[in-house]
């Protein structure tokens, strides 16, 4: 799945950072590397969704970053 998001930082517990898609969507990557975890950069970002995958942060559907450039 192709989106266009905004990388952002929820301070929920330890922290969780997030893509939040244009039409509103958040979702959470279990592989954004350390260069793109930055506040309010804008990216495209091929993603896969990870079926069953649950997490402590219930903030967004857990996904799998297979590309992503920022624009």
């Amino acid at each position: 799945m192709q989106i266009k998001a905004k990388v952002i930082f929820k301070n929920i517990g330890a922290g969780v950072w997030l893509l939040e898609a244009e039409d509103g969507n958040h979702y959470q990557p279990t592989n954004l590397q350390k260069k793109f975890q930055q506040e309010n950069i804008d990216v495209n970002a091929e993603i896969e969704i990870v079926e069953g995958g649950m997490s402590v942060f219930m903030a967004g559907k857990i996904v799998k970053i297979k590309k992503i450039e920022i624009i």
